[in-house]
């Protein structure tokens, strides 16, 4: 309702004065010589963080992050595998591929020479792209956005990509959800010698 339409309008208005204040001239800003779209997104990722911070601080319970110091608790174990974050390096490597499609449609040769073949964990998995099943589990209430993930879903198939959309019900709960996408892991893992890839959005 009329709430909803505020905090979009607000979160816009942030948007576009973060922006605004981040373009050439002005001192001291992350975004100098980033195109406009490369400034929306680094923005978009700064408003996030500012919100998440202004949530966890509040004391109304549904603003706060409840899974916070959780997520990750199998990576903390002694036992667990050493892996390196490489968020940074993939973060530039998707301003490279920006770059370089100047405009146009994302190819799979485009694709593999940005970021090269997906390393394989395994000796017995199949190699490079064709390597990955992608499975993209959507996010709250998607199921009644029109046209939701159609552009990457295209963008998918340019570049042949072996890829699934979860039967994860957005409107249900994550408890309700977690079986569904974990059947859904192994029956790709099963089915081939494929590794996969889970791309979530929001709640999913």
């Amino acid at each position: 309702g009329a709430t909803a339409l505020a905090a979009s309008a607000a979160v816009g208005a942030a948007l576009v004065w973060k922006v605004a204040s981040s373009r050439p001239g002005r001192r001291g800003s992350r975004f100098r010589g980033a195109s406009l779209e490369e400034a929306f997104a680094g923005a978009f990722e700064d408003l996030g963080r500012d919100l998440h911070e202004w949530g966890n601080k509040q004391d109304i319970s549904d603003l706060q992050t409840h899974s916070e110091g959780e997520v990750g608790w199998l990576l903390r174990r002694p036992d667990a595998p050493k892996i390196v974050d490489q968020t940074t390096e993939f973060h530039k490597k998707l301003l490279e591929l920006s770059r370089r499609r100047a405009g146009g449609r994302v190819s799979r040769k485009l694709l593999l020479d940005t970021f090269g073949p997906p390393r394989v964990p395994g000796a017995d998995r199949a190699a490079g792209w064709d390597g990955v099943s992608v499975l993209l589990v959507p996010g709250l209430w998607t199921k009644w956005y029109p046209l939701y993930w159609v552009h990457l879903r295209s963008a998918l198939d340019r570049c042949a990509v072996d890829y699934h959309f979860s039967r994860a019900d957005s409107d249900a709960t994550s408890a309700e959800n977690v079986s569904v996408v974990r059947a859904e892991i192994f029956a790709l893992l099963r089915g081939s010698k494929r590794s996969v890839l889970v791309y979530a959005h929001s709640k999913g």
